[in-house]
């Protein structure tokens, strides 16, 4: 008699134990499409931030390697925006302190040589209109002190490096907004 009340519980349990229903599957598929809508509908906005980013790192690293070279090879080395090509442009000048980051020294850039470029795609930031650039002599100290801005497309953020003349100092500034 034992057994039979076993074999009567284990064929309860089967009956039981059906698995899923139609409409629990349905349930199922339709959060399973709801994230990943969400998931797809956020994926360019966060590739350009990711990229946002990438541009900024790549300008930090480009300005402490700008005042390293001017010391490692006792030339001046300047750090310049392209507004025409939005780009970021690192030049060693040599003994030259005349050819810095301003509007008549644009046309000897040829003359002086490039270490280091950043472009910047148009559509995912900008260099900032008010960006001015700035220099490091031989020893690291600033020549001529400036800034240099990379604003997000829409104009959300901004991340701007400032280099204090005389003392080299590199200040770091971002925010929500446009390049002020």
């Amino acid at each position: 008699m034992g057994n039979r009340k076993f074999f009567h519980l284990s064929n309860s349990l089967r009956a039981t134990s059906r698995g899923f229903t139609l409409v629990e599957m349905l349930i199922v598929l339709l959060i399973a499409t709801l994230i990943l809508a969400i998931a797809i509908n956020n994926f360019p906005k966060q590739r350009r931030i990711y990229t946002y980013q990438q541009y900024i790192s790549e300008l930090e690293t480009a300005v402490r390697m700008a005042k390293l070279k001017a010391v490692e090879r006792s030339v001046n080395v300047s750090v310049c925006p392209d507004l025409n090509n939005n780009s970021i442009v690192v030049y060693d000048n040599g003994l030259d302190r005349s050819a810095l980051c301003n509007s008549n020294s644009n046309s000897n850039n040829s003359a002086r040589n490039i270490i280091y470029t950043i472009n910047i795609d148009n559509s995912i930031a900008t260099v900032g209109s008010n960006s001015v650039g700035f220099s490091f002599d031989p020893r690291g100290l600033g020549i001529i002190g400036g800034n240099i801005c990379i604003q997000s497309a829409d104009g959300s953020m901004y991340y701007k490096i400032s280099v204090q003349s005389l003392s080299g100092r590199i200040n770091i500034e971002k925010g929500s907004g446009g390049c002020r």
